[in-house]
């Protein structure tokens, strides 16, 4: 039987969780109930594998146009292989995830995820 496996080093919690979708380092995802940030390439059809960040700021691709510093932004609950996309405004069924940290642009915003705190 898998387990998942909290991992704790320094000051970030990371999660080392058995994925059901492949996905690339840096995709921001929802796996099993966890938001996080995917350490390194995971190809379920090999290592099924990934260790998921928890908290801390990442850089995260497909936010909103042009978001303000400390901007709360949610995303929804929702297994994919590709990078979650992330909205400004609370939507039904999304889940707030974290701050920006910086102001962003379409491409990418540097943000402070919530860890387990919708703070």
């Amino acid at each position: 039987m898998a387990r998942n496996e909290v991992l704790r080093a320094g000051h970030s919690d990371r999660l080392r969780i058995l994925m059901a979708s492949d996905h690339l380092a840096g995709d921001f995802v929802h796996e099993k109930g966890f938001y996080g940030w995917v350490q390194d390439d995971v190809d379920v059809s090999e290592n099924a594998w990934g260790v998921l960040f928890l908290e801390g700021v990442y850089e995260l691709a497909r936010t909103p146009a042009t978001v303000a510093m400390g901007t709360k932004l949610f995303a929804s609950p929702t297994s994919q292989a590709t990078t979650l996309p992330l909205a400004a405004a609370a939507t039904t069924g999304h889940n707030a995830v974290g701050r920006t940290a910086a102001t962003g642009n379409a491409t990418a915003a540097r943000v402070r995820l919530f860890g387990d705190n919708a703070y």
